[in-house]
């Protein structure tokens, strides 16, 4: 194909075929190249299909007689200053623009071009491609198959053009997909070469901050670590490479970074998918911050390589800015990412996409109005802990990104981009930009007037009562293990992760717990304490935390209920009944008081705390807890601040007062049955239970205390609930409950909290740190891993735990 002489161009102006005008306002990509309009269609624009003006066809103008227009352009031969090759004819003017277009696409390899067609050595590959291997179909890199180009492009194979050439002029500012020639057909071919991640997962972190980066185009390496030395805290280093692209590089990164971790990929979901590999792996887990960048190129852009250098900049431009980020993003727990200044972007991009993330957040139960989202363009950005918890939680593998064909939009790896925006903000947490970070954000609540504190569940060792009862060995683990889902999307059973099915004897376990509960931001344990009469069950782990070295505080919440055999507080089928006898009530304050006289035992303003769980079933309330307050000032004591928990109805009816208290400790999913409302889920024919929305939980306690006094409340907030594990196909459950949404209850509720109290110490509870046959736990498990954690953690600020 030739381009046309300037007899050929005025010919056509002076058709009256051709309205230059039309088509330049049809086909702005004509006006993007640079080129007139009359040479871009004698060029390529007729070849392709295209019309010359607005009353006259393409085929219409192949079809005029040839007394009216020139010899079709690409079957001329230009007659003066010429060079012929092998048949094909080129002027020199059009070699120079053609050598200039494929140095603008910036997809000529030299190097790669230069070995894959065996070049001398005194031969420019540029000039031989621009010659000869345009016209012939040779390929000017690994990054551009001609081959898989023209099988995806119909119209382009059907004219007989150059793959590249066609791109070149028409097809990348059509918006059409290049096809790289490492590329994978098949799930079974990319699952075979997927990396090993076993030995990766038994590295040793060594810094609070990681980075990751996805190198498909090599060359572009050395301007990464450029920006990687303005990381001046010691940081992980994370590198994808890619099969056959990139993979070559991997001993050149690691005389710069010994210590770097490296995995090669196949050519499959872009920077996503390796990332998301990292992420199932665990090997991002426990960091504070991580940066995400990669490679980008987006060869389908003009601007793409200034594209790259501004997302660069704006996240690791300057040793400055990335202390500012990294100091901004420890202080504020509202930040869970930042991405560069101008890349925040909103629904008006959804592109083609809605219906694989209105997916992806139904695997974490959200539901939430995608029209609202912004999202971080372009994939690259900081993110905290939770954030990078909350993408782990969506449990991506090969199968779930598309085959590789050189898609612009509509992949998995778009909607996790626009997935990352939703999960932030669901979260209440926020996407800042560069501009808006500062070393030291002001007007933050940090979170340290507040104390959190979760309720313990000391259960899970074997005692008589329950081998009598239930079978020997009996723990609620049994339950655990039998719970079914009951719909599509339902996490049953719910099995421990870090920890196991655990035993309470052992003693290490409990060393274990304490450990990620100071890790992870929680304060105190609040122990059930299980006492009838005068006989106690379940105190194997408080007795054996009093004569231990178990370095954490604790209080403990009298369990009075009765010992039912249905385990949901029902009176049926009681086994041990609490009778409230008043000489036996009186001998509880002398059986805890080791409890409360221990070093370690939890204070509120310096008096030790004490909860009562079903205080309406006591009897006589107030004379109880008189009497109770008088035995524990004469065991030396002092004065005890007593809360009583409300698992009680009409809350709002009953005051401390009545009940001889100085606290109500709010308990949902006692504390919530006015807000919600039922979930619609397809559950199992033979489902009678009651499923919930978690989210109407969430906002009706934050809007009961817009207008209740909360002055004599400690707040309280639930992970989730679900206590299948007990009640089987009766069970109650909310709907929506994950990391994303508890932590946007907590942080709320603190953040109100101190509002509404300032200056003053504050006690939040937590239900719970390890209910696991009612759904709701902290504790790390093989759905969310330690995503619940991670959610309480952020919920304060990091340098907390420096």
């Amino acid at each position: 194909m030739t381009m046309s002489n300037k007899e050929e161009i005025s010919n056509l102006k002076n058709s009256g075929c051709f309205d230059e005008s039309w088509y330049l306002e049809k086909y702005p990509d004509v006006k993007e190249l640079g080129m007139d309009p009359a040479e871009h269609f004698l060029w390529i624009g007729l070849t392709i299909g295209r019309d010359p003006s607005s009353v006259m066809t393409n085929a219409e103008y192949k079809n005029l007689s040839a007394q009216k227009i020139a010899q079709e352009h690409d079957e001329l031969s230009i007659d003066i200053n010429t060079e012929s090759i092998d048949n094909w004819t080129i002027a020199p003017r059009a070699g120079d623009e053609l050598a200039n277009l494929i140095r603008e696409s910036r997809l000529f390899d030299t190097d790669w071009y230069a070995l894959k067609y065996q070049l001398s050595i005194d031969e420019d590959p540029l000039s031989h491609f621009v010659s000869v291997g345009l016209h012939r179909g040779f390929d000017p890199s690994e990054s551009f198959s001609s081959e898989k180009y023209l099988m995806r492009y119909g119209d382009v194979a059907n004219a007989g053009m150059s793959a590249f050439h066609h791109y070149l002029v028409g097809g990348r500012s059509e918006g059409r997909a290049i096809f790289a020639h490492q590329m994978l057909s098949d799930y079974e071919g990319i699952e075979e070469v997927l990396p090993d991640t076993f030995f990766l997962r038994q590295r040793q972190r060594l810094h609070e901050v990681a980075v990751v980066v996805h190198v498909f185009y090599p060359e572009i390496w050395d301007e990464i670590t450029e920006y990687l030395s303005n990381v001046e805290e010691g940081f992980d280093l994370y590198v994808s490479l890619i099969k056959g692209k990139s993979d070559h590089i991997e001993q050149y990164i690691k005389s710069r970074y010994p210590h770097a971790h490296i995995l090669t990929f196949p050519n499959h979901g872009r920077d996503v998918f390796p990332f998301t590999e990292f992420l199932k792996a665990g090997v991002l887990d426990g960091y504070q911050l991580v940066c995400k960048i990669h490679t980008k190129r987006s060869l389908h852009r003009v601007d793409g390589d200034a594209w790259r250098r501004q997302l660069y900049d704006g996240l690791l431009g300057s040793k400055q800015l990335v202390a500012n980020i990294c100091a901004h993003m420890r202080h504020d727990p509202d930040v869970g990412m930042v991405v560069p200044d101008g890349y925040i972007y909103n629904a008006e991009f959804m592109g083609s996409n809605a219906d694989a993330l209105l997916a992806l957040l139904k695997r974490v139960g959200l539901n939430c109005n995608i029209e609202d989202m912004i999202f971080p363009a372009g994939n690259m950005f900081w993110a905290s802990a939770t954030i990078i918890q909350f993408m782990k939680a969506l449990h991506l593998s090969a199968r779930d990104y598309e085959l590789e064909l050189g898609q612009l939009d509509g992949t998995m790896g778009h909607a996790i981009e626009r997935y990352a925006g939703i999960a932030c903000s669901e979260a209440a947490q926020k996407m800042i930009t560069t501009s808006q970070v500062t070393p030291t954000p002001s007007s933050v609540y940090d979170g340290n007037k507040h104390k959190l504190i979760a309720f313990y569940l000391p259960q899970y060792h074997p005692i008589p009562e329950n081998d009598k009862w239930w079978g020997k060995g009996f723990t609620e683990w049994r339950n655990v293990e039998k719970a079914r889902p009951a719909f599509d999307g339902h996490c049953q059973p719910r099995r421990p992760a870090d920890l196991g099915f655990y035993d309470l004897r052992v003693d290490e376990i409990r060393h274990e717990q304490a450990e990620l509960a100071k890790k992870f931001g929680i304060d105190a344990f609040c122990y059930y304490h299980y006492w009838f009469d005068g006989k106690t069950l379940l105190d194997l782990p408080l007795n054996r935390l009093i004569e231990g070295d178990v370095d954490f505080p604790f209080c403990i919440c009298w369990a009075n209920e009765n010992w039912t055999r249905s385990w949901d507080g029902l009176n049926k089928d009681v086994l041990l009944p609490q009778t409230y006898d008043d000489a036996l009530m009186s001998r509880y304050p002398y059986d805890v008081h080791k409890y409360l006289a221990d070093a370690r035992y939890l204070k509120f303003n310096g008096k030790p705390i004490f909860l009562i769980y079903k205080i309406m079933d006591l009897p006589k309330p107030q004379e109880t807890i008189s009497n109770w307050r008088q035995v524990w000032r004469e065991l030396g004591i002092g004065e005890v601040h007593i809360a009583a928990v409300r698992t009680f109805p009409n809350q709002d009816k009953v005051s401390i007062t009545d009940l001889g208290v100085d606290a109500f400790v709010d308990f949902p999913p006692h504390s919530i049955g006015p807000y919600v409302t039922s979930a619609s889920v397809g559950t199992d024919a033979d489902f009678e239970g009651f499923i919930y929305n978690y989210k109407d939980a969430v906002e009706g306690d934050i809007a009961r205390y817009r207008q209740e006094d909360s002055s004599f409340v400690h707040r309280g907030v639930m992970g989730a609930w679900d206590n299948t594990a007990r009640r089987g196909k009766r069970a109650h459950l909310t709907y929506g409950a994950s990391p994303i949404t508890y932590r946007s209850w907590l942080r709320r509720s603190l953040v109100q909290d101190s509002e509404n109290h300032p200056n003053r110490e504050r006690l939040t509870f937590i239900n719970a740190w390890n209910e696991w046959a009612e759904g709701t736990y902290l504790e790390p498990d093989q759905h969310y891993g330690i995503g619940f954690l991670e959610a309480t953690r952020s919920t304060r600020a990091l340098w907390r735990n420096k």
